[in-house]
């Protein structure tokens, strides 16, 4: 049976929470990490109304995080139309619980799970996210989600995926 988690929504009183918050070693996992210890997090919030929520196992630990916000972009790149995006800047799960639970949906997936429907309640037909290029688990994660590239995007060192909602 699949451990599901709880979640809530993060705000300045939770700096404590997060403070040892750590999900890997590598400069894209670093960024998570520091993004949501730090000014980021509360800066993203009130400077884009981006939503972030904290989840937490059965046994009330904090197993990550995800963020979502809302954006117009011309869809296809090129062109003049405007199209209501949602966007995950972030998401991110601490690094001892990857892979976990061991049956059933995997943490990582639940949280992705929730942003999708945060984002369908936003009424957007697509949603976005940037994956480093070099982030060779978080890109087979997402592709095997069902994101697509983003009509070759890369930016930064960035690859921008896109998955349809409806």
């Amino acid at each position: 049976m699949s451990e599901s988690l709880t979640k809530r929504r993060f705000s300045a009183n939770d700096a404590d929470l997060v403070a040892h918050f750590e999900c890997g070693d590598q400069p894209w996992e670093l960024a998570q990490s520091l993004w949501i210890r730090g000014p980021g997090v509360i800066r993203s919030m009130a400077e884009r109304q981006t939503e972030v929520w904290l989840y937490f196992n059965t046994a009330g630990h904090l197993v990550g995080f995800g963020a979502l916000g809302q954006s117009r972009r011309p869809h296809p790149p090129d062109s003049k139309n405007y199209t209501k995006f949602s966007v995950i800047p972030s998401l991110a799960v601490q690094r001892d619980l990857w892979g976990k639970p061991e049956e059933g949906d995997k943490y990582s997936t639940q949280i992705l799970d929730d942003l999708f429907l945060q984002a369908e309640l936003h009424g957007t037909e697509f949603l976005i996210l940037d994956v480093h290029v070099n982030n060779d688990r978080a890109l087979a994660f997402y592709r095997d989600y069902g994101f697509t590239e983003y009509f070759d995007h890369v930016k930064d060192d960035h690859r921008r995926l896109v998955a349809r909602l409806r």
